[in-house]
């Protein structure tokens, strides 16, 4: 395997890491993906869950946190419109 671009991270008191910004750019990595993480002979391979499931985190990541709206300005209905739409497709 030939790396395409390289960094180095500090691995934090709970085993967590910060991707630098131009390698999640490049890999197409986004606030709140879901990765897979693979041991493999040459290290540790992180690689991106894309999938219907990953789609419906990112849009209800969208509405979380407060202030958000400030944010992020959404017409109220539409908001509820597409939380329910999420719910739904969680529930059946």
């Amino acid at each position: 395997m030939v790396a395409i671009l390289m960094s180095t991270v500090r691995v934090r008191e709970k085993r967590q890491i910060t991707i630098p910004s131009d390698i999640g750019i490049k890999a197409g990595i986004e606030p709140n993906d879901i990765l897979e993480v693979e041991i493999t002979t040459g290290g540790i391979l992180l690689r991106p869950v894309r999938s219907v499931t990953q789609e419906r985190v990112n849009k209800l990541m969208k509405f979380a946190g407060a202030g958000q709206a400030l944010m992020n300005p959404i017409d109220p209905d539409e908001s509820v419109r597409l939380l329910r739409e999420d719910r739904d497709a969680w529930t059946h």
